[in-house]
C-alpha cells in the first residue's frame, strides 16, 4: 500500500543537514541513518550511507536507480543461512 498523496515525503532532517554541510565543505564523512523509511533524494547520489538494521550499520552506496525509493528497500535485516547438505555414506564391502 502506498503513502497518501497529501502527506509529505519522509526525510530525516539531520541526514539532509549533514549531507549539505559535507557537500559545501567538500568533506567525505560517513553518514549514519537509523530511519529506513526515509526517501532517497538525488542529493545522496554516489554517497555511502550507513543504515541501521537494529543490530548493526550496513553500508549502502546510492546509485541513480535507487533515487525515489526508501532506504529500507535495499537493506536486508534477516540473515539467510544455507542448509548443509549431508554427504553420501560410503559402504565398505
Amino acid at each position: 500500500m502506498t503513502r497518501s498523496t497529501w502527506k509529505p515525503d519522509i526525510l530525516n532532517a539531520t541526514l539532509l543537514k549533514t549531507c549539505l554541510i559535507n557537500k559545501k565543505q567538500k568533506i567525505k564523512t560517513p553518514l549514519y541513518l537509523m530511519d529506513k523509511a526515509s526517501i532517497i533524494y538525488p542529493l545522496f547520489r554516489q554517497k555511502i550511507i550507513y543504515v541501521y538494521t537494529g543490530r548493526r550499520y550496513i553500508p549502502l552506496r546510492i546509485s541513480a536507480n535507487q533515487i525515489g525509493h526508501k532506504f529500507g528497500e535495499f537493506i536486508y535485516t534477516r540473515l539467510y543461512r544455507m542448509k548443509k547438505k549431508k554427504g553420501k555414506k560410503i559402504r565398505k564391502k
